[in-house]
């Protein structure tokens, strides 16, 4: 047998280098599966979406290099596969699986953390914990959708140094917003909309209040928006200051029983936050946080056992014992523009808040 001419051979290994390329990049994908804690059976007209993101920037949504669409996809796990272009991927960039579920456009599951893949570590799967978005629902039947979703608030959005906050119109209280839900959504609208950089635009969402840790610091109100709706151009919030809300505020102590209270030195200050969503009770005595549950009928208002940390601090222990003293006699409540009330079966004031609305 000949050998083959140097150029010949040349060519032929070049073709067989490009047809490997091509099958290479025809074949890259993100294989993964889907699920959730709760034993839910999802209704017909569910869909479930997951997006490979390039999250590297900060001040710009996402980059989507490519998505996979499952309908009607039953009960979990849901297996996916995500096709991108691997000339798309920069090795020097953080790349991320997002996913969700949508029951008739509205969000019923989705991801709440960051999921890394491809990158430093080149990882090519994922296995995605799906969060239940709202109350939970009977597991005898399919979710109700209306139960999933919070209600619906306009305020003022603005996004920068990779966070966004919401000002909510009615009651001007300032909540962060999560990096969750339908986020990137009214991330994108913003950045259409707005006149400058770090301008805010007036923006419909519907949406919820939860207390998130953040990267720093404490536990703290957080807005989860479930859907975002629209933005209005051209339009600010006529009214930032009203009656604030009974729940989703947070209440900072400033009396008990008439005697004005002052947080520790070192200390948290103590607050309370009342969640509809689980009619839990969250916050602080100041030594140690405070969580419980409650019970609302009109001015009705109860709170059950508190339990907490167990810590004891050399300071503010006997604010902490009046605190929860007086939680244990609550009957009934009022509020007064900024300012709650709590009152005993008499209609006593056993202790006074100030809604703080957070910078």
């Amino acid at each position: 047998m000949r050998p083959l001419p140097l150029m010949a051979f040349a060519l032929g290994v070049v073709a067989a280098m490009a047809a490997q390329v091509s099958s290479a990049q025809a074949g890259a994908a993100i294989n993964g599966s889907a699920t959730w804690r709760e034993r839910i059976e999802l209704p017909p007209s569910a869909v479930f979406e997951a997006t490979l993101e390039d999250i590297s920037r900060a001040d710009a949504p996402a980059p989507v290099l490519g998505r996979a669409r499952v309908e009607n996809p039953g009960k979990p796990p849901i297996r996916f596969r995500i096709d991108y272009d691997p000339a798309a991927v920069d090795a020097r960039h953080r790349y991320s699986v997002r996913a969700r579920v949508t029951v008739d456009g509205r969000l019923l599951f989705t991801t709440d953390t960051v999921h890394p893949v491809l990158g430093p570590d080149s990882a090519m799967s994922v296995e995605l914990l799906l969060k239940r978005v709202g109350a939970p629902a009977s597991t005898a039947a399919a979710p109700s959708v209306a139960a999933a979703t919070g209600r619906r608030f306009h305020g003022a959005y603005m996004y920068m140094a990779d966070a966004g906050l919401f000002t909510i119109c009615a009651t001007g209280q300032k909540l962060p917003v999560a990096q969750e839900g339908d986020n990137a959504a009214l991330e994108a609208a913003y950045l259409q909309a707005r006149s400058s950089p770090g301008a805010s635009v007036l923006a419909a969402i519907e949406g919820r209040i939860e207390m998130r840790e953040p990267m720093e610091g404490p536990p703290r109100p957080t807005l989860v928006i479930d859907r975002f709706v629209e933005i209005v151009p051209g339009e600010r919030c006529e009214v930032l200051v009203g009656t604030a809300s009974l729940e989703n505020t947070y209440w900072k102590l400033a009396s008990l029983r008439g005697r004005p209270v002052s947080p520790v030195e070192g200390q948290r200050e103590p607050h309370l936050v009342l969640q509809p969503a689980e009619m839990r009770v969250a916050g602080s005595s100041g030594c140690n946080n405070l969580m419980g549950s409650y019970t609302l009928d009109g001015k009705r208002l109860n709170f059950g056992q508190m339990a907490g940390t167990m810590m004891a601090c050399p300071q503010g222990m006997e604010i902490e014992r009046a605190f929860l003293d007086a939680l244990s006699k609550v009957d009934g409540w009022r509020i007064d523009s900024q300012r709650l009330e709590l009152l005993d079966a008499m209609g006593d004031v056993v202790a006074e808040f100030e809604a703080r609305y957070l910078k």
